[in-house]
């Protein structure tokens, strides 16, 4: 089926670059569910050029001027904002936001079993069915390869990074894990690693070969608000396995702070450092309050 490109109907709040929008089936389902996807091209965009690629999840929390949204909305990172300065610092990328949907919890969740207080943290009656792995499959497998098509991209692992916050924090740690010669970088904000026991956290983390992300970059980060004290335990517990699995501060960077709440508000602040760390290659480490 051939998939339209369409204007985003939130331009008028685009100040800088310009984003578009299409329909795709996620063929990885069966069945066949549809999401948006919204992609942010940078302002130097001139179909000449080739850019990195930054495919994140919760696509209508990402930029201004939302459409109609579906599923879960809460807040805005702006991200179309920061890539100003960053565009202007040299470091553009075409961003690519997937919607999230009515599955979302479903959708973003790894395929390992799903820890019991999961359910009573976010109040959830019923049994949760974990589809991540066909969610990433979607991702890896139907969405790059059409934007690799269709838009200038540099479609080479080091130049392909994968995001986002909470649930999306958890499935981009996952994606970088399963698919490490897909994406070089991941930026996992808030990761709702309480969705899993420790044991199952580390337990999924013994299925990865480490040595195929010696030249990867993972930037985590989390506060201390809310939600984000009930997860933090979790965090540092897979943060410390991943340094045990030789994963150094010029990789694998943890910031913290204390006190910012889960919300896009929170992640809007240090999106800009965290990309930095990614697409800059600067050290990393973990950073205080």
């Amino acid at each position: 089926m051939d998939i339209t490109i369409n204007e985003y109907t939130g331009k008028a709040f685009i100040t800088h670059g310009k984003i578009v929008t299409f329909d795709m089936a996620m063929e990885a389902y069966p069945d066949k569910r549809t999401r948006t996807i919204r992609v942010w091209l940078p302002e130097s965009y001139d179909g000449k050029r080739r850019f990195p690629v930054f495919y994140m999840h919760d696509g209508q929390n990402l930029f201004d001027g939302l459409d109609e949204p579906c599923g879960f909305t809460y807040g805005n990172w702006r991200i179309n904002r920061e890539m100003e300065d960053l565009e202007k610092d040299g470091l553009p990328a075409i961003i690519v936001g997937v919607d999230n949907g009515l599955e979302r919890f479903s959708e973003l969740c790894p395929d390992i079993p799903v820890n019991p207080d999961f359910y009573r943290v976010f109040n959830i009656t019923e049994p949760l069915t974990p589809t991540g792995n066909l969610y990433a499959e979607f991702i890896t497998s139907r969405l790059k390869p059409f934007v690799d098509e269709r838009f200038m991209t540099l479609p080479d692992a080091a130049n392909t990074a994968i995001g986002g916050a909470s649930m999306g924090g958890l499935i981009s740690l996952y994606m970088i894990l399963k698919y490490p010669d897909i994406y070089k970088m991941a930026m996992v904000f808030a990761p709702n690693f309480v969705t899993h026991t420790e044991a199952e956290l580390l337990g999924g983390l013994e299925r990865y070969d480490y040595t195929k992300l010696k030249d990867s970059r993972i930037f985590i980060f989390h506060g201390g608000q809310d939600l984000e004290a009930i997860n933090w335990p979790y965090v540092r517990v897979v943060y410390e396995a991943m340094r045990d699995k030789g994963m150094d501060c010029t990789h694998l960077a943890l910031l913290y702070d204390s006190r910012q709440p889960h919300h896009e508000l929170a992640w809007q602040k240090y999106y800009a450092e965290a990309y930095r760390f990614l697409f800059h290659k600067e050290k990393g480490g973990t950073i205080g309050e």
